[in-house]
Parts: structure tokens; sequence; C-alpha cells
């Protein structure tokens, strides 16, 4: 088994149309595997209204996925760059790269991500990272339906494209009694990222807008994130310029190193509003498993304490499934926000369970949640 390995964990977010040239960039590289999230991206579609008076902004869906990599951590830039060369992100519109530093707390041995790079790091693309500096990530999982009210904020503040992806959520529903009825288990997870100076005020509105301060309505937390490369081509449509209003501020963002420079907190604050309480300094506990494992392992979790999962649907790309005993193609993410004294009884009842076991082939990535808010009940 192998414990407490620091790993990078590289996010692309992809129309699915350029996931294949992503992949085969990151084969090239000699990258031993990766996942795969079906998701979809939401933009805005400038629609003119009778006697082109003005403009509307409808929602317009595209499918999607989110390729994910575990790597050294020195790698992390590297292996994002092949996937910025991959989906050719130096045009507008095509995609967004995370990186985040990660732990792998425990993982079956043939989830070891020191090994994910078979060749040297010669062979990554050359030149500097274009990855900026300054971002926080945003996850806001929320009940089916609503996800595009969370995509709304981030389009209409001009944070980045968004990316849903469906999930199935646990725990919380189960203690409602006869109010779980009214909560759907089905969920939607909206994964974007915006500039640090913005991301709590942008939080603070899709709280209001999806009205996460009442039961069972959903979680949002923020993570931090070394480095990341954003879609910033929030409108689909013609454009009358020579360049696109994405396109100028990219530009202005690599000539200055960073997007502070177009930071909007001081506009967007709520005012008016009685203060909240948020919750701070917890973990983000990641299981990857075989699909049909999960269901098992998040009932262990649940009764060790732990407040609720969400479990999403992912395929596994790699070159370590041997027979009978090798990696599933079909896995399984259960997401789990929980406090840092809850780790360890966590993923011991989820050992327990037989979570690196041959059949499961687990692995669980701890990552740092720098703020969050749910809805808590009568303080």
């Amino acid at each position: 088994m192998i414990e407490q390995v620091p790993s990078a964990k590289v996010t692309g977010l992809f129309h699915r149309n350029l996931t294949g040239e992503v992949t085969k960039e990151l084969h090239k590289a000699g990258l031993m595997e990766y996942y795969v999230m079906p998701s979809r991206s939401v933009t805005l579609h400038k629609r003119r209204a009778p006697f082109g008076l003005i403009f509307e902004h409808g929602i317009v869906d595209d499918p999607a996925d989110r390729v994910i990599a575990f790597v050294p951590p020195s790698w992390g830039r590297s292996v994002a760059n092949v996937m910025i060369r991959g989906a050719d992100l130096s045009r507008p519109g095509r995609g967004s790269v995370l990186v985040e530093q990660v732990v792998i707390s425990r993982a079956h041995e043939l989830c070891d991500p020191s090994g994910n790079v078979c060749m040297s790091e010669d062979s990554f693309p050359d030149g500097p990272a274009r990855l900026r500096d300054g971002l926080t990530g945003i996850c806001c999982i929320v009940q089916r339906g609503q996800g595009e009210a969370v995509a709304r904020v981030a389009l209409e503040t001009g944070a980045c494209v968004p990316f849903i992806t469906f999930g199935r959520g646990t725990g919380l529903r189960d203690k409602l009694g006869l109010l779980r009825i009214t909560i759907d288990a089905e969920k939607e997870i909206a994964l974007f990222a915006a500039t640090s100076y913005d991301a709590e005020t942008i939080m603070d509105i899709i709280i209001d807008v999806t009205k996460l301060d009442q039961p069972g309505m959903g979680f949002i937390h923020l993570f931090p994130l070394e480095g990341g490369l954003l879609n910033m081509k929030v409108f689909r449509g013609r454009h009358q310029h020579a360049a696109s209003v994405e396109q100028i501020v990219a530009a202005i963002d690599e000539m200055k190193g960073d997007s502070r420079w177009r930071t909007v907190g001081e506009d967007l604050q709520v005012n008016g509003k009685a203060p909240r309480t948020y919750l701070r300094g917890l973990q983000c506990l990641n299981c990857i498993c075989d699909e049909g494992k999960g269901e098992n392992l998040v009932n262990a979790a649940v009764e060790a304490g732990a407040p609720g999962a969400t479990t999403s649907r992912m395929h596994y790309a790699g070159r370590r499934r041997f027979g009978d005993a090798g990696i599933s193609p079909a896995r399984e993410c259960i997401t789990m926000i929980i406090q840092p004294s809850q780790v360890e009884a966590i993923t011991d009842a989820m050992e327990a369970e037989g979570a690196f076991d041959d059949e499961t082939h687990g692995f669980f990535i701890l990552s740092p949640v720098t703020k969050a808010f749910t809805y808590m009940g009568p303080v």
C-alpha cells in the first residue's frame, strides 16, 4: 500500500471534440494514466431581441470532458503545458487547465502517481509555463437543475467558463426524515476558477442565487490553485471588432503576468446581508475506486462520521490493467469535505471496508479547503 505521497493534480476542462487531441499529446509525453469524467461546458449566447434594440443572454450547453492526471509535484506545470498544447488553448474558447498540489494519503500499489510519467521531463513542451498565478478554485454541489444558476454567476461575473458534472449525493439527505422527499439525490457539480481577489465575493453571490443557506440545497467550497489557464470566452456569438473583449483580457493578463489588474470584488460586494458563518480549515477527501464499490465505501465513511458524500462516474485510461487484477476502466470518484481530525477515522473505516483490495483499487487524495459554506441548522 502507498502512503503519504505528494502529488500534483492537473485538471483539464475541454470541449469533447478536443479530448482526443489532448490525450494524444499526453501519450506522446509518456503519461502512463489519466482519468476522463464526462461533463458539459456552459456559455452565454448573445441573441438580438426584436428590432435589434437589446441583447438577450441565453445559456448554451456543450458536451465536454474533465481530464485528470496525478503526477509528481514538480511536473504539474509541465503536464499542464502538454494539455495546453494538445488543446491549442492559445485560441480562446477551447478550455481551461488547473493545477493544484495534493497528497495521496493512501493508495493501492497500482495507483502510485510517482510512476505515472515514464519519460524524462525533457519530453515536455519547451518554453515557459503559460499558467497564471493568483487563482482560486470554486466547486459548488447543488441539486440537479440548479447547475446552470451557478454557471450563470460564473459567466456574468466574468470569472471563466464553468464545467458541470453529474453526481449522486449521500449523507445529509438520509438524515432529514420526511423532508428528504423534497431533495433529489441526483446532484450537479459546477467547477471553475476565479481570481483570488474575487473568489469569496463570487461565492457569496452563488450562495444567494442558489439558496445554499437552506436545508439540503447544496455545498460550496474554495480551494487553492498552484496555477491555471482559464477559458475567458464566456459569450458565444459574432463580435463586430478585430478582437473580442475576452481576447483583449487574455492579452493583458499575459503582459502583466497575473489577473489582479481586473479584480472587480469591490463592485460585486453584496451589502445588507446578515453575517454568515463559514467553515474554514477543512480537508477535501477524494476516493477513486472501481465502479460499483463506492456505495459500501460511502456507507462506511458516513458511519465513521463523514457528513455526506457525492459520487461521480469517471473513466480510467491507462497502462496498468493487468488481467483480472488490473484497474477497471470504469471508476467512481467520491468527494467528501471533512474536518482534519476526522481524516484518520474515516480512511480507516473505508480501508476496513476493502478500499485497497484487488477488486476496488482505491486511493485517497487529500487537499486543503480554504473556505466553505452550507446550511448548518439553527445556531
